[in-house]
Formats: C-alpha cells, sequence, structure tokens
C-alpha cells in the first residue's frame, strides 16, 4: 500500500476517534442530571421555589430543570429572603441564602396585628385552582392547577400551558368575587407570575 495512502487511512482514523471522543463526551455531559443545592445561615430554613407548593428545608440538594428560578427563605425570627438563581445543566449549582433577624418592637410598643383575610378557612382548592392567603405579602394568592414539574423550565411550561392557566386563574376571580372580594392589583397575587410569557396578562 503507497505511503500517502497509509497516511490518509491514519489521519480518518484519528479524526473519526477523535468525533467518537467528542460525541461520547458531549452524550455524558447531557445525561448527568442538574442540581441545585442550597444552604443557609441560619441552617434548617424553610425554602420554597417561586410559588410552588413543595417545601424543603437546608441544607437541601433539589434535582431540576435548567432555567432561571426565584428562590424564597424564611424562618420564624428572621425576615423571609428572596434570591434569583440561574439553574445551569449537567451540574450541581451551589445557593447560599442569609436571613436577617428580624427586628423586634421596643418592649411596650403597640404591635399591628397582619391583615386578616376577609374569606375564612383558606386555602380552598378544586381541581382547577387553588386560593390561599399570603400572610407575607398581605395577598390572596391564586394558583391555577397547570400541569408543572421540577424537570423542565418553569417558564416553558407556563408558555405552553398558558391558554390552561388563563383558564383557572379566571375561574378562581370568579370564585373571589362570589365570596365577596374584589380582586385588584393590590390584593391579588399570582403563582409563577414572573415566568408568564412576555406580553401576557390577567384582567380583573
Amino acid at each position: 500500500m503507497p505511503q500517502k495512502q497509509k497516511t490518509i487511512i491514519a489521519v480518518g482514523f484519528v479524526a473519526m476517534v477523535f468525533v467518537i471522543l467528542l460525541a461520547y463526551s458531549y452524550i455524558k455531559q447531557e445525561n448527568k442530571k442538574t442540581f441545585l443545592k442550597i444552604t443557609s445561615e441560619p441552617s434548617r430554613i424553610e425554602i420554597y421555589i417561586g410559588n410552588k407548593r413543595e417545601k424543603y428545608q437546608t441544607p437541601v440538594t433539589i434535582p431540576m430543570a435548567p432555567g432561571k428560578y426565584t428562590i424564597w427563605g424564611a424562618k420564624t425570627g428572621y425576615e423571609t429572603a428572596q434570591q434569583q438563581v440561574a439553574v445551569k445543566r449537567g451540574q450541581t449549582n451551589n445557593l447560599h441564602i442569609q436571613l436577617k433577624k428580624a427586628i423586634e418592637p421596643p418592649e411596650g410598643a403597640p404591635l399591628n396585628p397582619p391583615t386578616q383575610p376577609k374569606i375564612k378557612n383558606l386555602p380552598f382548592e378544586t381541581d382547577h385552582f387553588r386560593v390561599d392567603w399570603d400572610e407575607n405579602n398581605q395577598k390572596y394568592l391564586l394558583v391555577p392547577n397547570i400541569p408543572f414539574t421540577a424537570f423542565e423550565a418553569p417558564q416553558v411550561q407556563i408558555k405552553n400551558n398558558w391558554n390552561l392557566y388563563e383558564k383557572y386563574a379566571k375561574e378562581a376571580l370568579e370564585w373571589l368575587k362570589k365570596q365577596g372580594v374584589t380582586p385588584t392589583k393590590n390584593n391579588i397575587e399570582w403563582w409563577a407570575e414572573e415566568w408568564w410569557p412576555e406580553g401576557k396578562t390577567i384582567s380583573f
């Protein structure tokens, strides 16, 4: 076999091995699971992802889909904290949350009790929506019950299910009105509103 032909075969073999190794590395990276590891100061604080119902406690490692998330941290005696995090694919992403101690009023100072919701016995839930009371923000929290998992970016899931989200949201608003509550921007908050598709809104 001529030397030139041998060289061509050798170069082709090396190129093929390189492509195989590159493809293997890519597949391995794609199959690597994605996690969000959350630590805190103080320890053992409650963790919420966006307005999802699930609650975690630090330290915790949670399997997540890549994407941007709003993480809430809370503990009695401390101020609630909110942080944004971008979860990157195929790795363990780290997030540390530090809470500030709540400032207690001076001894003898009058206390301002939180506003009580007009509707009692919350949360109220149907197959289509849930209505709860957010004590931190003093608002009714409306949660349309669309299909939602932790393994796909939330903004994608909201976009793909927007028609259903909007339909159930309007049902929740009608239920509130029947209970004697007039929905406004000052007394209503929406679950996952930070992930609504651009330009979308829900009128009262």
